[in-house]
């Protein structure tokens, strides 16, 4: 049974703001470490649950935080900046599930740094009208390839959003949202307790969690500047609609997802 597991680090306990998510932050060290816990730990969960391969992708920022030598030895780690499916390199249909460890909500709903992406660039982004996190569009990828994601870790802010969305997704908060700052949470060990129990839970639950699959995918970004959507609207199949506020309609998940990349890289000219 393959396992995939996307790993972002600001829902991780202990996160709270730029010191902990930039590598020139004082405190990216300690961060970078309880990533790298919480998503062993639920690679500790998925082994017993019955797992013979695990594939860890590391999402966050340049995609090289993950500390290899604290991982756990049953991961498969993927590391670097220029995969072409970005947070989600990795996943296939040979997957049984996904999961999403140290995930957030969206941009523009409040919880721990929330955003979609990229926060430099993009202010808020509507997935057929309603706001659309990370989680969304990655799972509608893993949905679209027939891989149901199981469960998802983060705040509670995030625990409620998922749940309201997507009722049989498990999804476990490990620290309380108390501003975008701040946050309750228990200590790092208690969360990677949770974590693994969740994983394993969930994926034995799997076959009872269909696929998150959308008939069509049509997605409105408002970016920070209007520079940035003139430049977007150069994409094809990108209209500007406003100032700051571009459009894309597309039949699959996958499609929206490459164009959204394409605009974060486009909006940061």
């Amino acid at each position: 049974m393959k396992v995939f597991i996307s790993v972002d680090i600001e829902g991780c306990v202990g996160v709270l703001s730029e010191f902990h998510t930039r590598r020139e932050g004082d405190d990216f060290k300690a961060a970078r470490l309880r990533m790298t816990r919480e998503v062993s730990a639920a690679v500790e969960g998925c082994v017993a649950a019955g797992a013979t391969r695990v594939l860890v992708n590391d999402s966050h920022a340049a995609k090289t935080n993950l500390v290899l030598e604290e991982m756990h030895p049953a991961a498969e780690v993927i590391l670097g900046n220029t995969k072409p499916l970005n947070m989600m390199e990795g996943i296939d249909r040979d997957c049984d599930a996904a999961m999403y460890v140290g995930y957030h909500t969206a941009a523009g709903v409040a919880g721990q740094l929330s955003h979609t992406y990229a926060s430099a660039v993009i202010w808020a982004v509507r997935l057929n009208g309603k706001a659309c996190s990370e989680f969304d569009i990655n799972a509608a990828v893993a949905g679209q390839l027939g891989v149901p994601s199981v469960l998802v870790t983060g705040d509670d802010r995030l625990a409620a959003f998922v749940r309201e969305r997507y009722p049989r997704v498990h999804a476990l908060a490990v620290k309380e949202y108390r501003g975008r700052c701040s946050s309750l949470a228990p200590h790092p060990s208690v969360a990677c307790e949770e974590i693994r129990k969740a994983a394993e839970r969930a994926l034995l639950a799997r076959r009872r969690i269909p696929p998150i699959a959308l008939k069509h995918c049509e997605i409105e970004v408002d970016l920070m500047n209007e520079v940035a959507t003139d430049y977007c609207s150069l994409i094809p199949g990108v209209e500007k609609i406003g100032d700051r506020t571009v459009r894309l309609e597309t039949r699959t998940a996958l499609e929206a997802y490459k164009l959204l990349l394409l605009i974060v890289k486009a909006g940061r000219l």
